[in-house]
């Protein structure tokens, strides 16, 4: 927490915050792991200022924080709150007594514990519990951890005494004069550790001199490598020219066009150029000016093609995880040629011997089955990955792409199929097992 913290005060209660003994907060919030281990980030904190300090959490029933915090070892209150139901509206009735419910037993909680500061860190909780403190008196602080602000932390801004917040620009959904630029919360353990940065890379082959893109030095301390066999993957063509990260970030090489590729910096600028001729389009149309909405439209027209690079800040983003996609690609590859001559190995001995009486080939092929599995997610993660930071390539970059989708709905969705592949892998399963206790028909 920011030194400032510890001096705001309220209209209802002018008292400073306690910083010695006898310190009572209330932490609420929760739902997801970024809402709770940032919640018990702040707890442990305070409890190493002030050893002496009363905290106490409140939670929505049901979800994570319900066992995480007491995990970390603090008291925790639930709720009978539940987030709004945006595609079933019928349904928020019950929602809506649920929050009432939830108010007068926030009210309950914050009247018994008497605390001297409530903290929000978002979810459903933080609400009626924060809206109940405010309306008691009490310092509220809300601390987002996101570059784009939760429902919940929106709604309880205006009332909130400081709002603590990890990344610039958050004026557009709070007031300016309440912001703290804290940084998020970072549980000790992640830094208590001794292991040197240098010997981290050095286990995975990488080389700890190299620390930009363009210092000359070769990322890995060892490697194998087949000539021209990239060229031909990319290309299908062994002379096949395939550029490189440090050719992407500062352009100047030929396309297959012709043309030459433009720097990183250079795609941005257009890119930003194209999002505000898109916006000054927009606006002529609706306001009428047929002249200038052409005038934007030509604009936009010739820098569309760098449309997605107007959401980069850095290009240091257009680089993906080098040693992540370096070795799942390995592992995908050697896995795929490890069940070509499997399969070549398999076939010999059909036609040589009887291969129901090899029990060794029957345990190496049993051994084999997970490996395909850690393929396909190795192939995943190349996939995935090594697409970044493009969700549609130079149009829209992930850090963009905003889902509108309300979590439960994701979380429902992934469930019904959790459960239907379930089913199919232990009907699966059961069919196997049938077929080898019957065993060959002769």
């Amino acid at each position: 927490m920011s030194k400032e913290a510890n001096n705001y005060t309220t209209k209802s209660n002018s008292t400073p915050l306690p910083t010695g003994k006898g310190v009572r907060l209330i932490i609420s919030g929760g739902g997801t792991g970024g809402h709770i281990f940032p919640a018990i980030s702040i707890a442990n904190a305070i409890k190493e200022l002030c050893p002496d300090a009363e905290i106490l959490f409140v939670g929505a029933e049901g979800r994570m924080e319900m066992q995480r915090v007491p995990d970390a070892g603090y008291r925790i209150i639930g709720l009978p709150v539940a987030g709004f139901d945006r595609k079933h509206l019928w349904k928020n009735f019950s929602v809506l007594l649920k929050l009432i419910r939830s108010q007068w037993k926030a009210r309950s909680i914050i009247k018994e514990f008497r605390p001297q500061v409530a903290v929000g860190v978002g979810g459903y909780a933080s609400g009626p519990t924060l809206k109940m403190a405010g309306m008691m008196g009490i310092p509220t602080l809300i601390q987002e951890q996101n570059s784009y602000a939760g429902v919940t932390n929106k709604l309880l801004a205006q009332k909130a005494c400081k709002i603590c917040v990890a990344y610039e620009g958050m004026e557009k959904f709070f007031p300016a004069e309440k912001i703290i630029m804290t940084g998020n919360p970072v549980r000790q353990n992640l830094l208590g550790h001794s292991i040197l940065h240098a010997d981290a890379v050095k286990y995975f082959g990488l080389n700890p001199e190299k620390k930009t893109y363009n210092d000359g030095k070769d990322p890995f301390l060892f490697r194998f490598e087949i000539p021209s066999m990239l060229s031909f993957l990319a290309e299908r063509n062994v002379d096949g020219y395939v550029p490189g990260i440090t050719n992407i970030i500062e352009g100047g090489y030929q396309q297959k066009d012709g043309s030459t590729a433009l720097s990183a910096a250079e795609k941005i600028e257009r890119g930003k150029t194209a999002i505000g001729a898109l916006a000054a389009y927009r606006a002529a149309k609706s306001a009428g000016h047929e002249e200038d909405a052409q005038i934007a439209y030509k604009v936009l027209q010739e820098n569309i093609p760098y449309f997605g690079y107007g959401y980069i800040k850095d290009v240091n983003q257009l680089v993906p995880n080098v040693p992540l996609n370096f070795y799942a690609f390995r592992v995908m590859v050697i896995l795929g040629g490890y069940f070509i001559l499997f399969f070549i190995v398999v076939l010999f001995f059909i036609y040589k011997k009887d291969l129901s009486q090899m029990r060794w080939m029957h345990w190496i092929a049993l051994l084999t089955i997970p490996l395909g599995y850690i393929a396909g997610q190795a192939g995943w993660v190349v996939a995935e990955c090594g697409r970044q930071p493009w969700a549609i390539r130079d149009m829209l970059p992930t850090m963009a792409a905003i889902s509108k989708l309300d979590v439960s709905s994701v979380q429902t969705t992934f469930f019904i199929f959790l459960l239907l592949f379930t089913v199919m892998l232990i009907a699966g399963v059961g069919i196997m097992v049938k077929a080898i206790k019957k065993g060959p028909e002769n």
